[in-house]
């Protein structure tokens, strides 16, 4: 990632108060087979969300966060989607509130995510699937957030990178999500996410990199 120039000076910052919340309601299927009223939705929404922002803040460990989450998805009988929303919320909510305290976009979002990395990695079951739903899913979720909050774009392009770095996030999910119709139907989502750009950049640049060395280690192998 040396190559990748992450300059939080470079990002403009912008605020927005347009929600977008029909974007998402096609996931509000329950795991469980039943479906949740749109006001138990929101109760989850806010009880979940505030629960592991006030976690995060107090410095509880990861499993204990992780416990209480489940045991509030369970009374609810919340959805995966709905967990993976509530766990962008507090996570987004917690860094802007480190930024706000004087830390730098970069640092607030490597100490949240490296201390709670096993709460949002508990949240994606699709490492070893071809389809990487969740992990899109979560992508989503952060982004529809950080419309809403100052500097979003610096937060997503930190955030980005520190979900690959920390190998959260694939990089074929970085991919799905980029093209996702989700991720840029709205002019709220395409100013937020303008700044991953140059990641997603540099993604592409390093996979055509790996692929010409491999074909040179294959072409080497063959001449031997």
């Amino acid at each position: 990632m040396a190559h990748l120039s992450l300059s939080t000076d470079s990002i403009s910052t912008l605020t927005s108060e347009v929600s977008d919340e029909e974007m998402f309601r096609e996931h509000r299927s329950d795991s469980f087979g039943t479906s949740m009223s749109e006001e138990e939705h929101d109760q989850f929404q806010h009880d979940a969300s505030t629960s592991v922002y006030e976690s995060l803040r107090e410095g509880v460990s990861a499993d204990v966060v992780q416990l209480e989450l489940v045991s509030l998805r369970m009374s609810a009988n919340a959805s995966d989607h709905q967990v993976r929303r509530a766990i962008a919320t507090a996570f987004m909510r917690r860094v802007q509130a480190l930024m706000e305290s004087g830390k730098g976009a970069g640092e607030a979002v490597r100490d949240v995510f490296t201390n709670y990395k096993v709460v949002v990695e508990r949240g994606l079951f699709d490492k070893n699937k071809d389809e990487k739903n969740d992990q899109v899913d979560l992508l989503l979720q952060i982004q529809q957030d950080l419309i809403h909050r100052a500097k979003g774009e610096t937060i997503l392009l930190f955030t980005a990178k520190q979900l690959y770095d920390l190998d959260v996030i694939e990089e074929e999910a970085f991919e799905a999500w980029w093209e996702d119709e989700r991720s840029k139907r709205t002019e709220e989502l395409r100013r937020v996410r303008s700044q991953t750009q140059q990641f997603i950049e540099w993604l592409a640049t390093a996979e055509e990199e790996d692929s010409e060395e491999e074909e040179e280690d294959s072409e080497e192998e063959e001449s031997e």
